[in-house]
């Protein structure tokens, strides 16, 4: 199963707020059976998407280092006025 629209980075726009907080949500997700988390900050002309790439690698990371063993996509959604 994959989730499309997750707010999992920490620190990034409304996204977890900590660390810890998205460890917790992997591993939520894992046990409900997901296999891809795809990462989906709001995204609009000023946002900087190799931030968006570089917190997801990192956090990608984490969840590795962790056990838990879901695979972290970066996305976005888009915010078009």
């Amino acid at each position: 199963m994959i989730d499309l629209h997750t707010h999992i980075l920490p620190a990034v726009d409304d996204g977890a707020p900590d660390l810890e907080t998205a460890l917790a949500m992997g591993e939520e997700g894992e046990k409900q059976g997901l296999k891809v988390i795809a990462a989906t900050p709001h995204f609009d002309l000023d946002s900087d998407w190799g931030r968006v790439q570089k917190k997801t690698e990192e956090l990608q990371k984490e969840l590795t280092a962790a056990g838990i063993a879901v695979e972290l996509v970066a996305g976005a959604e888009l915010l078009i006025d």
